[in-house]
């Protein structure tokens, strides 16, 4: 008999707040590691054909999509003769890059990676609130606490979570959807599928069109990683006898979705 095992809505803080000290760590760890950075960088663009292979080329094959191809521009050009102006100035700034690169991580002052260490120190607000309005909106943190996209992933893992009660939504305890032996990697693949929903909708200005996409990943995901000899399909739009795990808007504010049917 179909029932529905459990319900959950779970609230996105609409920013978050990073914990004392924590943007001071990230910006010693960057200054620390850039000697080992600058060192992997080298061994990854080696020299002019690298610098081709592995920046311009997909930088100019990721271009090719930007562009209507009917458009033509004022001079006459049309997308095939942009593209490769485009492609032409990629290439040619392989000595910008190589001689700003070597500026970076430079020893000024015999201190090194000098200009390197001050940029860290110059973009620790530009991290903060970038993370504060993106990524960390859905991850959360293990000490102001868990964002949506680990909470999810543990509740459809079988395991509790914190309820706020003045946001959040309940209904029945957690059950793992996953495979048998699949459980660690339905974690592993949700939380970032999540994450990466999560800032595309709020990028999009909570577009529904982009819910709805985005949605559809999410319960694809699910669907293909469940026990389907136990649990009904995760299906997007939501349905009342489907499983199902989505975000959604209520009054201007987003909310994850959770719904499991078992069969």
């Amino acid at each position: 008999m179909i029932e529905v095992v459990n319900s959950l809505k779970i609230y996105v803080v609409e920013k978050w707040t990073p914990p004392d000290g924590m943007i001071e760590q990230w910006a010693e760890s960057a200054k620390r590691n850039a000697p080992r950075f600058f060192e992997k960088l080298k061994a990854q663009v080696k020299n002019i054909q690298d610098y081709y292979d592995k920046i311009a080329d997909p930088s100019a094959f990721a271009y090719r999509n930007v562009i209507n191809p009917a458009f033509v521009s004022k001079s006459g050009r049309n997308v095939q003769k942009i593209r490769n102006a485009q492609r032409a100035n990629v290439m040619r700034a392989y000595e910008k890059y190589d001689v700003k690169r070597e500026h970076a991580f430079e020893t000024v002052d015999e201190e090194q990676t000098k200009r390197y260490n001050e940029k860290i120190d110059q973009s620790k607000d530009t991290f903060s609130n970038g993370m504060a309005d993106r990524t960390m909106r859905f991850t959360g943190d293990k000490i102001t606490g868990l964002g949506v996209a680990p909470r999810a992933a543990k509740w459809l893992s079988g395991e509790n979570i914190k309820v706020r009660a003045e946001y959040d939504y309940l209904l029945g305890n957690p059950v793992n959807v996953a495979i048998a032996g699949l459980k660690s990697q339905l974690k592993s693949a949700l939380v970032p599928r999540l994450v990466q929903s999560g800032v595309a909708i709020v990028h999009s200005e909570m577009d529904a069109a982009m819910i709805s996409d985005e949605n559809t990943l999410i319960n694809t995901l699910l669907s293909a990683l469940r026990d389907d000899t136990v649990y009904e399909e995760f299906v997007e739009p939501w349905a009342a006898l489907k499983s199902h795990c989505g975000y959604i808007v209520e009054d201007g504010q987003l909310y994850l979705r959770i719904q499991v049917v078992k069969l």
